[in-house]
């Protein structure tokens, strides 16, 4: 009978360790943000999708005017690289992009699509696997540093 009592506590506290390395792992992964080679990015280039609710360009064959911006501010380009990097990984969805953010590199250019945020006072961002959420009004202030106009930004 000891025995039993044995196993039955080293199974709780098999099964507890494993609670908590889950409940780590997704604590983790909640808190992760997008990683650049670094916060200098040679040049920033940002398109813009007006009415547009989906990133391929609506019905097939319907144009639309895609408003581009670029900079070469360092200081601009900077700000957008940290805003970027500060981001906050949250839940996925399907929603469209509203435009593109590329920042060029000498290793190679990374692209985010630019989404609507879920949360009030959010924007947000699709990298590689994830979408991740960025305060509004800095990363509209962001933007704007970067040559976007204020009514442009959707």
């Amino acid at each position: 009978m000891k025995q039993s009592v044995k196993n039955r506590k080293r199974n709780w506290i098999a099964v507890f360790v494993l609670f908590i390395f889950v409940a780590i792992s997704i604590f983790s992964w909640l808190g992760r943000n997008p990683s650049l080679p670094s916060l200098h990015p040679s040049q920033v280039r940002i398109a813009l999708f007006p009415d547009s609710d989906d990133s391929q360009g609506g019905l097939e064959g319907e144009s639309r005017a895609v408003r581009e911006f670029q900079t070469s501010d360092r200081a601009a380009m900077s700000k957008l690289a940290s805003a970027l990097q500060e981001a906050q990984a949250c839940g996925d969805h399907k929603c469209g992009a509203l435009g593109t953010i590329q920042l060029s590199y000498p290793s190679g250019d990374l692209s985010f699509g630019f989404l609507p945020g879920h949360t009030e006072g959010f924007y947000e961002v699709r990298w590689q696997d994830g979408i991740y959420r960025l305060p509004h009004d800095p990363f509209v202030e962001t933007l704007v540093a970067c040559g976007v106009p204020r009514k442009s930004i959707p």
